[in-house]
């Protein structure tokens, strides 16, 4: 039987959080980028299996620091 090409595809399984630092920072960047446009912390972390907000948050920070994002408005962030 052939797939259905107008099905939705089925919900992407959420990958846990890594425990390391620099493996936390990869992650958040990664799914910023994923998101396209803007996103906010809570977004981002609900991405993750098990990712603390504040966490997320405070290295969507780190990487406005550092570059690697930007703040698009009230909370949000973009790939920068």
């Amino acid at each position: 039987m052939a797939a259905n090409p107008s099905a939705p595809a089925p919900p992407r399984e959420r990958p846990p959080w890594p425990k390391p630092l620099p493996d936390q920072a990869r992650a958040v960047l990664l799914a910023l980028r994923e998101a396209g446009a803007q996103a906010s912390a809570e977004e981002l972390a609900r991405s993750f299996n098990g990712a603390p907000t504040a966490q997320v948050a405070d290295l969507l920070e780190t990487l406005v620091t550092l570059g690697q994002a930007r703040r698009s408005g009230q909370r949000r962030y973009a790939a920068g």
